[in-house]
Protein backbone atom coordinates (compact mmCIF):
# COMPACT_ATOMS: atom_id res chain seq x y z
CA UNK A 1 0.00 0.00 0.00
CA UNK A 2 2.79 2.41 0.93
CA UNK A 3 4.71 1.60 -2.25
CA UNK A 4 1.69 2.33 -4.45
CA UNK A 5 1.10 5.60 -2.62
CA UNK A 6 4.76 6.61 -3.07
CA UNK A 7 4.62 5.73 -6.79
CA UNK A 8 1.43 7.80 -7.24
CA UNK A 9 3.00 10.70 -5.36
CA UNK A 10 6.15 10.56 -7.53
CA UNK A 11 4.03 10.47 -10.72
CA UNK A 12 1.97 13.44 -9.49
CA UNK A 13 5.12 15.45 -8.69
CA UNK A 14 6.56 14.61 -12.11
CA UNK A 15 3.35 15.84 -13.75
CA UNK A 16 3.75 19.20 -11.96
CA UNK A 17 7.24 19.77 -13.37
CA UNK A 18 7.33 22.25 -16.24
CA UNK A 19 8.90 21.01 -19.46
CA UNK A 20 10.30 23.12 -22.25
CA UNK A 21 10.36 22.77 -26.01
CA UNK A 22 12.87 24.72 -28.09
CA UNK A 23 12.50 25.03 -31.85
CA UNK A 24 15.42 26.44 -33.84
CA UNK A 25 15.55 27.11 -37.56
CA UNK A 26 18.55 28.46 -39.39
CA UNK A 27 18.32 26.72 -42.73
CA UNK A 28 17.83 23.49 -40.79
CA UNK A 29 15.10 22.60 -38.28
CA UNK A 30 16.11 21.42 -34.81
CA UNK A 31 13.77 20.60 -31.92
CA UNK A 32 14.90 20.06 -28.31
CA UNK A 33 12.79 18.99 -25.30
CA UNK A 34 13.44 18.76 -21.59
CA UNK A 35 13.75 20.97 -18.53
CA UNK A 36 16.88 20.57 -16.42
CA UNK A 37 18.57 18.86 -19.33
CA UNK A 38 17.48 18.79 -22.93
CA UNK A 39 17.65 16.20 -25.64
CA UNK A 40 17.21 16.44 -29.38
CA UNK A 41 13.80 15.39 -30.64
CA UNK A 42 14.28 16.30 -34.29
CA UNK A 43 16.19 15.45 -36.44
CA UNK A 44 16.52 12.00 -34.91
CA UNK A 45 19.87 10.31 -34.73
CA UNK A 46 20.56 8.24 -37.81
CA UNK A 47 20.29 4.54 -37.17
CA UNK A 48 22.42 2.03 -38.93
CA UNK A 49 20.32 0.35 -41.55
CA UNK A 50 20.60 -3.29 -42.29
CA UNK A 51 20.19 -4.53 -45.82
CA UNK A 52 16.63 -5.65 -46.35
CA UNK A 53 15.85 -9.11 -47.52
CA UNK A 54 14.06 -9.21 -50.81
CA UNK A 55 10.44 -10.16 -50.50
CA UNK A 56 8.10 -11.39 -53.14
CA UNK A 57 5.65 -8.80 -54.36
CA UNK A 58 2.34 -9.33 -52.66
CA UNK A 59 -0.82 -7.74 -53.85
CA UNK A 60 -2.35 -5.55 -51.23
CA UNK A 61 -5.93 -6.66 -50.81
CA UNK A 62 -6.72 -4.40 -47.88
CA UNK A 63 -9.21 -1.71 -48.74
CA UNK A 64 -9.08 1.73 -47.22
CA UNK A 65 -12.19 2.68 -45.33
CA UNK A 66 -13.72 5.92 -46.52
CA UNK A 67 -15.18 8.21 -43.92
CA UNK A 68 -18.29 10.03 -45.01
CA UNK A 69 -18.64 13.38 -43.33
CA UNK A 70 -21.32 15.98 -43.75
CA UNK A 71 -20.63 19.70 -43.75
CA UNK A 72 -21.97 19.88 -40.18
CA UNK A 73 -19.51 17.16 -39.13
CA UNK A 74 -16.57 19.03 -40.67
CA UNK A 75 -17.61 22.34 -39.07
CA UNK A 76 -18.03 20.64 -35.69
CA UNK A 77 -14.62 18.98 -36.04
CA UNK A 78 -12.95 22.28 -36.94
CA UNK A 79 -14.63 24.07 -34.00
CA UNK A 80 -13.56 21.30 -31.61
CA UNK A 81 -9.99 21.45 -32.93
CA UNK A 82 -9.85 25.24 -32.57
CA UNK A 83 -11.26 25.03 -29.04
CA UNK A 84 -8.56 22.50 -28.14
CA UNK A 85 -5.86 24.67 -29.73
CA UNK A 86 -7.08 27.69 -27.74
CA UNK A 87 -6.83 25.68 -24.50
CA UNK A 88 -3.37 24.48 -25.48
CA UNK A 89 -2.16 28.02 -26.15
CA UNK A 90 -3.43 29.11 -22.72
CA UNK A 91 -1.19 26.62 -20.92
CA UNK A 92 1.93 27.48 -22.94
CA UNK A 93 4.38 30.10 -21.70
CA UNK A 94 6.86 31.57 -24.15
CA UNK A 95 10.31 32.04 -22.61
CA UNK A 96 11.81 33.45 -25.78
CA UNK A 97 10.62 34.26 -29.27
CA UNK A 98 13.21 35.29 -31.84
CA UNK A 99 12.38 35.57 -35.51
CA UNK A 100 14.41 37.28 -38.23
CA UNK A 101 13.49 37.44 -41.89
CA UNK A 102 15.94 38.80 -44.46
CA UNK A 103 14.25 39.49 -47.78
CA UNK A 104 16.06 39.72 -51.07
CA UNK A 105 15.31 39.76 -54.76
CA UNK A 106 16.69 40.75 -58.13
CA UNK A 107 13.75 43.11 -58.70
CA UNK A 108 14.16 45.93 -56.18
CA UNK A 109 10.52 47.07 -56.41
CA UNK A 110 9.12 43.58 -55.69
CA UNK A 111 11.59 43.08 -52.84
CA UNK A 112 10.55 46.40 -51.30
CA UNK A 113 6.85 45.54 -51.59
CA UNK A 114 7.48 42.13 -50.00
CA UNK A 115 9.48 43.82 -47.24
CA UNK A 116 6.57 46.18 -46.58
CA UNK A 117 4.13 43.27 -46.39
CA UNK A 118 6.37 41.39 -43.94
CA UNK A 119 6.73 44.52 -41.79
CA UNK A 120 2.93 44.89 -41.70
CA UNK A 121 2.58 41.25 -40.61
CA UNK A 122 5.20 41.74 -37.90
CA UNK A 123 3.50 44.89 -36.61
CA UNK A 124 0.23 42.94 -36.36
CA UNK A 125 2.01 40.02 -34.65
CA UNK A 126 3.93 42.04 -32.08
CA UNK A 127 1.00 43.04 -29.83
CA UNK A 128 -0.08 39.41 -29.71
CA UNK A 129 3.44 38.23 -28.89
CA UNK A 130 4.20 40.79 -26.19
CA UNK A 131 0.71 41.52 -24.91
CA UNK A 132 -1.10 38.33 -24.01
CA UNK A 133 1.76 35.90 -23.63
CA UNK A 134 4.14 38.31 -21.84
CA UNK A 135 7.23 36.94 -23.48
CA UNK A 136 10.36 37.87 -21.58
CA UNK A 137 12.67 37.78 -24.56
CA UNK A 138 10.90 38.74 -27.81
CA UNK A 139 12.78 39.86 -30.90
CA UNK A 140 11.00 39.89 -34.26
CA UNK A 141 12.64 41.73 -37.13
CA UNK A 142 12.82 41.99 -40.89
CA UNK A 143 15.72 43.13 -43.04
CA UNK A 144 16.06 43.95 -46.72
CA UNK A 145 19.18 42.86 -48.62
CA UNK A 146 19.07 43.42 -52.37
CA UNK A 147 22.28 41.53 -53.07
CA UNK A 148 21.94 38.48 -50.81
CA UNK A 149 19.33 35.80 -50.55
CA UNK A 150 16.12 35.44 -48.58
CA UNK A 151 16.69 33.77 -45.22
CA UNK A 152 14.65 32.94 -42.14
CA UNK A 153 16.03 32.29 -38.67
CA UNK A 154 13.92 31.42 -35.65
CA UNK A 155 14.52 30.39 -32.05
CA UNK A 156 11.40 29.82 -29.94
CA UNK A 157 11.32 28.33 -26.44
CA UNK A 158 7.99 27.31 -24.89
CA UNK A 159 7.31 25.84 -21.45
CA UNK A 160 4.26 24.09 -20.01
CA UNK A 161 3.32 21.95 -17.04
CA UNK A 162 2.87 18.30 -18.00
CA UNK A 163 -0.38 17.90 -16.05
CA UNK A 164 -2.06 20.79 -17.87
CA UNK A 165 -0.89 19.42 -21.24
CA UNK A 166 -2.27 15.99 -20.32
CA UNK A 167 -5.63 17.47 -19.30
CA UNK A 168 -5.86 19.49 -22.54
CA UNK A 169 -4.89 16.44 -24.61
CA UNK A 170 -7.52 14.21 -23.00
CA UNK A 171 -10.32 16.79 -23.13
CA UNK A 172 -9.39 17.70 -26.71
CA UNK A 173 -9.38 14.06 -27.79
CA UNK A 174 -12.81 13.49 -26.22
CA UNK A 175 -14.17 16.66 -27.83
CA UNK A 176 -12.81 15.78 -31.26
CA UNK A 177 -13.93 12.13 -31.06
CA UNK A 178 -17.49 13.29 -30.34
CA UNK A 179 -17.56 15.01 -33.73
CA UNK A 180 -16.36 12.05 -35.79
CA UNK A 181 -19.16 10.43 -37.82
CA UNK A 182 -18.61 6.93 -36.40
CA UNK A 183 -19.21 8.21 -32.88
CA UNK A 184 -22.47 9.96 -33.74
CA UNK A 185 -25.05 7.24 -33.48
CA UNK A 186 -28.71 7.61 -32.81
CA UNK A 187 -30.80 4.56 -32.05
CA UNK A 188 -28.09 2.17 -33.28
CA UNK A 189 -28.01 3.77 -36.74
CA UNK A 190 -25.63 6.31 -38.22
CA UNK A 191 -26.99 9.77 -38.88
Amino acid sequence: MKTALIVLLVIFVLLLIPVSLRVKFDGRLEVFAGHLFSFRVYPPKKKKTRPKKSKKNKTDTSKKRKIKMSIEDVIGLVKASLKTLKKLLKCLRFKSFKLNITLSGSDAAKAAVNYGNVCMAISALYPVIEGKRKIKNADVSADLDYGGKTTLTADVTVTAILLSLLIVAISGAVLILKHLPDNKKKGGKDK
